[in-house]
């Protein structure tokens, strides 16, 4: 029996003691421990294998999987059916650990693909046509996939690379950058079910796409009937003046293979963003807050979100909570180091006018994976504590957006939200403000 050992992390946000030092924030902090607990693999992973019992039958079961989830989910499939498993690959980013049981784990690179991420597809690419046909294939699916693993159509890795660096530093959404991925690779969109042998494939799928768009998380790799648009990818690469990579693009959808329609494809998802926040509520409303989840697809621009976020936030009154999620964007003018949810909570407290006076409010901007952007961190936290600071050292708020360093601004002033590097979650991002 290969059983392994899943338990849920006693603690993910590491620096919470540090972080704790008012009533508010501990609130806060607890909120979203609460709600990550919620959403880890060992939670939820068990309840999807139950329901899907029927349609794995008593065949052999082989695991393969993706994405910044891939090895807690490993770990919780290991735990609910080992005698089941049979052999599995997964393909994470680096820093997590080896290979859980029979399933062997291999570490490629995130959030831009490289040799690697080419590597990483052979490996799976080889893993699946070793699957026996009338064996169980179970496909373990996360955000972070695209990067991982990548079989280029046409052109090298380091054109894709560099065409996904301009993408991102443009502020293109993920439905945007998937769809141009899509179209470059032989993995995504149903590509790798081009590999298989099997009648039968079941998908374990943890959501970091607002809306929940199968075609979109880890750009669907093992979905038959995704079909991204050669004239959409177009209108994007014209969008953001990239039209040199036309050509490149047109390319490769001409050699894209057709995906496999002759395969019984089923797909759960374990885990999305509201479950986190709808937990973190229900732990506020617990300790006597009136808590509302408003909702779980904020998408944008960072900078403009944060207005409308900080106009809500001062409204609180006592004792109320508000909780957001979804995904904003970052467009990247300068040459700071942050991320998303860093740039967020500093652009709301840049656009808070009652921060500094009494009562104020406390809120947290954090990535659920664990790391924000091209930070170490996984977020930050604001609080009258926050502005005070920064009026004292002299910190210019408009100075650090301008160049996208809200990593510097919150290290400077010690409130970041440090998890430790990934969290074996990810169900985008979260937004926790309290009074």
């Amino acid at each position: 029996m290969n059983r392994a050992e899943c338990s849920v992390p006693g603690r993910f946000i590491k620096n919470s003691d540090e972080l704790g030092v008012t009533e508010q924030r501990r609130l806060i902090l607890g909120a979203a421990e609460h709600g990550l607990r919620r959403v880890y693999p060992c939670n939820t992973v068990p309840e999807a294998l139950k329901s899907l019992r029927g349609i794995l039958g008593d065949r052999p079961v082989y695991v393969a999987g993706l994405g910044k989830a891939a090895y807690t989910m490993a770990q919780a499939v290991l735990s609910t059916i080992p005698e089941r498993v049979e052999a599995g690959l997964v393909v994470t980013p680096r820093g997590f650990p080896s290979s859980p049981g029979p399933i062997e784990v291999y570490h490629s690179d995130h959030p831009l693909p490289s040799q690697r991420s080419v590597e990483a597809a052979e490996k799976l690419i080889e893993f699946l046509q070793a699957v026996p046909p009338g064996a169980a294939l179970l496909f373990l699916v996360s955000g972070g996939g695209s990067a991982l693993v990548e079989k280029p159509c046409t052109g090298s890795i380091e054109e894709i690379a560099e065409l996904t660096r301009e993408l991102m530093k443009r502020g293109t959404s993920i439905y945007e950058l998937n769809t141009v991925r899509s179209l470059l690779s032989c993995t995504k969109a149903g590509g790798l079910l081009s590999y298989t042998r099997v009648d039968t494939l079941v998908n374990l799928v943890m959501s970091d796409v607002v809306g929940d768009d199968l075609c979109y998380i880890a750009s669907g790799p093992t979905v038959p009937w995704c079909k991204p648009g050669l004239a959409e990818a177009e209108n994007i690469l014209k969008r953001y003046g990239l039209d040199k990579y036309i050509p490149l693009l047109r390319k490769a959808a001409e050699k894209r293979p057709a995906p496999r329609r002759d395969i019984h494809v089923e797909s759960k998802i374990v885990a999305r963003n509201r479950d986190v926040l709808e937990a973190a509520r229900d732990y506020l409303v617990l300790m006597r807050y009136r808590a509302i989840v408003l909702t779980s697809r904020v998408r944008g621009e960072a900078r403009q979100v944060a207005g409308l976020v900080a106009g809500i936030a001062e409204e609180l009154g006592r004792r109320e909570a508000v909780l957001l999620g979804g995904e904003t964007t970052v467009t990247v003018r300068g040459r700071g180091v942050g991320g998303r949810n860093q740039e967020l909570c500093l652009a709301i407290l840049g656009a808070t006018t009652s921060l500094g006076e009494e009562p104020g409010y406390t809120a947290l901007c954090m990535g659920t994976d664990g790391v924000d952007g091209v930070s170490p961190v996984a977020g930050a936290v604001i609080d009258n504590i926050v502005a005070r600071e920064a009026a004292r050292k002299g910190l210019s708020i408009t100075r650090y957006l301008n160049d996208n360093d809200s990593y510097g601004f919150f290290l400077a002033i010690r409130s970041i939200v440090d998890t430790g590097g990934y969290t074996g979650i990810n169900v985008n991002d979260i937004v926790i403000i309290l009074r």
